[in-house]
């Protein structure tokens, strides 16, 4: 039978700081507007 133990509250955890939140979503919208320069490059250049 294993042992009985007592019973431990787990801390609470807290939310990510709002420029952690920020800079990911600068991060993405970043990546996003590269992606879409370089497609853009891509079919503007006249490549045969």
């Amino acid at each position: 039978m294993p042992a009985i133990e007592p019973f431990v509250p787990r801390p609470k955890e807290e939310p990510p700081p709002r420029l952690v939140r920020l800079r990911f979503i600068l991060a993405m919208v970043l990546t996003v507007a590269l992606m879409i320069g370089v497609v853009a490059l891509f079919m503007w250049l006249p490549i045969f």
